[in-house]
């Protein structure tokens, strides 16, 4: 009876050794992808000659992100020069935003469009 339990307690042994180092056996056997997929890699950013010579990113300013830069946009703000000379209280309307917080931006955008020339 002794042999027995031995025997099957080597033969588990062996089992969950095998089955630990699976993932090591089945990686090795498996081809190596060159490159990774297209869904997994972030679209380049554009080119300097592709960017639109009157189009600056607003996300430059403090608490604009994507989100608020596309709302400018959608507002017709492209530009710093456009969003310093931008009313605070109207923009905020159109934007859905506090007027203090779009006046913060208008100040900014016009402090740094005046190192632009514009």
């Amino acid at each position: 009876m002794k042999k027995l339990f031995r025997f099957f307690g080597v033969l588990a042994g062996l089992g969950t050794v095998i089955w630990v180092m699976r993932d090591r056996f089945i990686s090795l056997a498996l081809p190596r992808e060159p490159n990774l997929p297209t869904f997994r890699v972030a679209p380049h950013p554009p080119l300097p000659h592709e960017q639109d010579p009157l189009k600056d990113d607003l996300t430059i300013l403090k608490g604009v992100g994507p989100v608020y830069a596309a709302r400018l946009e959608d507002a017709g703000i492209t530009s710093l020069a456009g969003l310093g000379a931008a009313q605070a209280e109207a923009l905020a309307a159109i934007i859905n935003m506090p007027a203090d917080r779009v006046g913060a931006w208008i100040k900014e955008a016009a402090f740094l469009s005046s190192f632009q020339g514009n």
